[in-house]
């Protein structure tokens, strides 16, 4: 059996606990579901100067920005992920990183033309993905907390949803403006946390599409793997195996 070819997307930074997780938590998923597994971090350079990777992967993983990431959009990668939503390819992007699922969404489904987050843009054309906190922070600033997530709707092929005691480091998610629209879109809010935010997104009709504002990396074993995680692994196995 030929391993699977899973990219880490963005810019990697060796000394944060989260980035150092993601590799960990493919390796753990894929020992659980008996696959075998490469992972391959790519930034926004590699996908200027090799736009065939993400076609030829089965699946994107989108930890996180460092601390030390600059607070500019990467628009390579919302290119990258457009693309990807187009092809099929299953994506999990967690913690702050969730709000490019939500970004590209609005531009390129919605027709938001400059669609943007306040983490990157003080006074963008379209606010879609807004500071939660009183005070806007830097990515990777906000420190990690608990977050219990409560699911209160259904959509398709989510009865692998099991989750509850989360962590998060994200202090921006899609305003209220606009979730009407993006649940009509089809890239529906399943979960919220205990304050009534949404923070978590499963697109109708995808293989695995899904923005998460917490962290399944965290607070897990080698020999229990996050739901979230293993589904992603499991829909790009699949992926894979019919290419």
């Amino acid at each position: 059996m030929h391993p699977l070819q899973v990219l880490i997307i963005g810019d990697h930074d060796t000394e944060h606990p989260a980035h150092r997780a993601a590799r960990d938590s493919v390796i753990a998923a894929a020992a659980s579901l008996r696959l075998r597994a490469n992972t391959r971090w790519v930034g926004a350079d590699d996908l200027v100067l090799y736009p065939g990777l993400v076609a030829e992967a089965a699946g994107l993983l989108l930890p996180p920005p460092g601390p030390r990431c600059p607070r500019l959009l990467p628009e390579p990668e919302i290119q990258a992920l457009q693309q990807a939503r187009e092809l099929g390819v299953p994506c999990l992007a967690m913690g702050e990183a969730h709000a490019l699922l939500l970004i590209e969404f609005a531009r390129n489904v919605l027709s938001l033309a400059g669609a943007n987050s306040t983490l990157y843009d003080d006074d963008p054309p379209f606010a879609v993905v807004n500071d939660r906190t009183p005070h806007s922070k830097l990515a990777g600033e906000a420190p990690l907390a608990p977050m219990t997530v409560t699911l209160h709707a259904s959509s398709e092929n989510t009865d692998w949803l099991s989750i509850g005691d989360e962590w998060s480091d994200a202090s921006h998610g899609l305003g209220a403006d606009y979730a009407a629209a993006f649940d009509a879109a089809g890239f529906r809010c399943l979960g919220r946390d205990a304050a009534g935010q949404p923070v978590l997104h499963v697109l109708d009709g995808h293989p695995f599409w899904v923005a998460s504002a917490f962290l399944p990396l965290h607070g897990r074993s080698a020999q229990d793997a996050h739901p979230l995680v293993l589904q992603w692994l499991r829909a790009s196995s699949t992926r894979r195996s019919s290419s």
